[in-house]
C-alpha cells in the first residue's frame, strides 16, 4: 500500500460496509468511484510496473514510458475485468487488516503475458508485524476474487466460494512456491518472507486466512445475493463488494492508468 502511494484512512472509506449482514457486504459510494480514474491511476499502474523499474526500462530501452506501459497492461476484456476485480481486493485486504504490517505480493507484476491473468491464487498478503522476526502473530490472507460487470449467466460469488476451496487444499502452496522461484531472479519479491510460509518446521505456527470474493456492479447485487447457497462456509470469510457502474468504473481507471505517465 506505501508503494502504491495510497493513503489507507483514505482507502478504508472507499468500502464501508453494510450492517447486520451474515457475510461482508461492502458497498462502494458513487463518489469514490466516480474519483478512482484520478485516484487510482497511479496506484494501479505501480501493480503492474514500479516507478523505479519503469524509469530504469525507459532508459534500457529508450522508448516513451507510455509504450512500455502499455506492455503490461491488459487488453479491454474479461481480464481487464479480472485484474480491476484483484487489485480492487488488494487494495481493500490492505487497508482493512493491519496495513502497517500487511506485505502485498504484487503478482501483477509477475505475469508472463499481459493477454492473461496472473497465476494461481489471486490476492496474497504477508502479515508479518515483527518482520524479519517470524512470531506466531504472523498470518497469510488468501483471497479469491471474480468479477460480474455486464449481464450475463455468471454466479461469482457460487464461483468464488468454489475455487476458494482449490487455495485452501493445494493452490496457496503452489502459489508460495512459484513466489519463491520468482523471487530469485526478481527483486520485486522477498524470498525470505515466502520461505517463511513455507519451510513451517522452521518457524512459528501462523494463521491462514481466507476470502471469497465477489466484485459485482451495483445494479446487479441484490439478484447476486439471492443466489447465496447456505450455510457459509466456516473455514473462509464471504466479501461481496458491490461497485456502482463496474464496467464503466474500470475501464475508466485503465485508461487513466495508461495516462498516467
Amino acid at each position: 500500500m506505501q508503494e502504491m502511494e495510497i493513503n489507507t484512512v483514505t482507502a478504508v472509506t472507499w468500502f464501508p460496509r453494510v450492517p447486520n449482514m451474515p457475510f461482508a457486504l461492502i458497498r462502494v459510494p458513487e463518489q469514490a468511484a466516480l474519483g478512482w480514474h484520478d485516484g487510482l491511476a497511479s496506484a494501479f499502474r505501480r501493480a503492474y510496473i514500479s516507478d523505479d523499474r519503469l524509469a530504469e526500462m525507459v532508459d534500457a530501452r529508450s522508448r516513451p514510458p507510455r509504450e512500455i506501459l502499455n506492455s503490461r497492461l491488459p487488453p479491454a476484456g474479461p481480464v481487464m475485468a479480472g485484474d480491476f476485480g484483484e487489485i480492487l481486493v488488494y487494495l481493500y485486504q490492505g487497508s482493512s487488516f493491519s496495513p502497517s504490517n500487511l506485505h502485498g505480493q504484487k503478482k501483477w507484476r509477475l505475469k508472463e503475458t499481459r493477454t492473461h491473468a496472473a497465476p494461481y491464487s489471486d490476492v496474497v498478503h504477508f502479515h508479518l508485524p515483527s518482520w524479519p522476526v517470524a512470531s506466531n502473530q504472523d498470518a497469510l490472507l488468501c483471497s479469491e476474487v471474480k468479477v460480474k460487470s455486464t449481464a450475463t449467466d455468471a454466479d461469482p460469488i457460487a464461483d468464488a466460494r468454489r475455487d476458494i476451496k482449490k487455495d485452501r487444499v493445494s493452490r496457496l502452496a503452489k502459489t508460495l512456491v512459484w513466489l519463491q522461484e520468482r523471487a530469485m531472479t526478481d527483486m520485486e519479491i522477498q524470498v525470505e518472507q515466502v520461505e517463511r510460509y513455507i519451510d513451517a518446521t522452521a518457524h512459528p505456527v501462523y494463521e491462514k486466512r481466507f476470502q471469497a470474493v465477489a466484485v459485482v456492479d451495483d445494479d446487479f447485487v441484490a439478484a447476486e445475493i439471492a443466489k447465496i447457497v447456505q450455510p457459509l462456509d466456516h473455514d473462509c470469510d464471504l466479501v461481496v463488494i458491490a461497485v456502482p457502474a463496474l464496467h464503466a468504473t474500470y475501464s475508466a481507471v485503465y485508461e487513466a492508468c495508461a495516462s498516467s505517465v
